[in-house]
Formats: C-alpha cells, sequence, structure tokens
C-alpha cells in the first residue's frame, strides 16, 4: 500500500512550516528591538527575503515545474511485501521487514514517526501526510508488530 502527499496537503505542510519559521524569526526581531538594538536595514532586507520569498518561490516552483511526467515524489511512503520504502523529494529510504524492530511516535505539534530498524532508520514528520493518510500509516505498522 502507498501513501502519497497530495498537492493541496503539500501546500498546508509548507506554508505550516514557513508560518512557524516566521514566528520564530519575528519574535527575535522584535525581542532585539524591545532590548533597544535596532537592525539594521540590510538584515530587516535579507530577513524578509529569506522568511517570506525562499518559501514562495519554492512552493510556486513545486506547483509549476513539479509535474506531469518529470514529477518528483516530494513525499511517499509504501508498505510492499520486502519492507517499508520512504521517499522525501525523490531519495528513497528502504527498511526491509526482516530488520524491522518497532516504530515510536513523538511531538505534540509536529508529530515525528520514527521507524527502527537493525541497521536502518526511517524519521519524518507525520504533517506531511493528511490525517486519513496517517491513519493508515499508523494501522500499516501496528499491524507489523
Amino acid at each position: 500500500m502507498k501513501f502519497n502527499q497530495s498537492r493541496f496537503q503539500s501546500i498546508v505542510y509548507r506554508l505550516r512550516k514557513a508560518t512557524v519559521s516566521v514566528s520564530i524569526f519575528s519574535l527575535i526581531l522584535v525581542v532585539s528591538f524591545l532590548l533597544g538594538s535596532e537592525p539594521d536595514e540590510s538584515f530587516i532586507v535579507i530577513y524578509l527575503a529569506g522568511v517570506f520569498g525562499f518559501p514562495i518561490v519554492y512552493i510556486l516552483w513545486l506547483m509549476l515545474f513539479n509535474s506531469w511526467k518529470n514529477k518528483v515524489d516530494e513525499y511517499s511512503i509504501e508498505f510492499t511485501e520486502d519492507g517499508i520504502r520512504y521517499i522525501n523529494m525523490g531519495v528513497i529510504d528502504f527498511l526491509p521487514w526482516s530488520e524491522f524492530k518497532e516504530y515510536k511516535i513523538s511531538g505534540k505539534f509536529d508529530r515525528v514517526l520514527k521507524i527502527d530498524g537493525e541497521n536502518t532508520e526511517i524519521k519524518f514528520d507525520l504533517g506531511v501526510f493528511n490525517s486519513l493518510q496517517q491513519k493508515g500509516i499508523i494501522s500499516n505498522l501496528s499491524a507489523t508488530c
């Protein structure tokens, strides 16, 4: 069984991550103002470009160019007869069932799934998949324990 991240979930996930990043960096900027140190203009320009520009360009690239025949699976996990295959932007991690030990879910806001093997570990944020897919992934892992 294979679970692919949908285009909509990809956008939601990236926007959520960008929002967290913006919040953290904005908090740092506000604290620096409150402490009396005024950042120079170049810092603010670089900050705004990095916080807003890069995520927007990246999301647009994924929406426009990562399509059709040359589409790279952004995030997917597949349970096969041989093992677990996790794909992150085209990079494949494979854990054979013979090496599978256990899985753990940690975190409250960002729930991270860690699948342990004897020689391999697969670790990813469950938020890359929608809630129905998350339940299916956990159900598949629970069935193997």
